[in-house]
């Protein structure tokens, strides 16, 4: 600073002079007294249990013809078990058979449960 000019020297070596007129420039001090910080985490609100609500929206309905009936749905990647066999009668003729099932789906191993009740 000279005679209320101040030569300022710009990156591309080019000087421009500034004076008392249109500037003016004075030293102070300041004191910052908090600091604000802005995370650069993106946490989603989402977590199993609106997944499962959403698996469950989708794929629960009724059956177009009875209303009153309704159906669970669940694609074969989802589902625990591929198949189930349920004994619709407690006579015992039908015990081989459901053996034989069984032992049908053990060995192509197509997961499945036996519905004893």
């Amino acid at each position: 600073e000279k005679d209320g000019k101040f030569e300022l020297l710009l990156e591309d070596g080019e000087k421009v002079v500034l004076d008392g007129k249109t500037t003016k420039i004075e030293m102070a001090q300041q004191k910052i007294t908090g600091e604000y910080f802005f995370p650069h985490v993106t946490e989603p609100s989402f977590g199993i249990g609106r997944i499962l609500y959403a698996l469950l929206e989708h794929n629960y309905s009724s059956r177009s013809d009875d209303a009153q009936r309704f159906v669970l749905r669940l694609p074969a990647f989802v589902a625990p078990y591929k198949c189930v066999v349920l004994p619709l009668q407690g006579d015992d003729r039908f015990v081989p058979l459901q053996q034989q099932i069984v032992k049908q789906l053990q060995e192509n191993k197509i997961t499945f449960r036996v519905d004893d009740t």
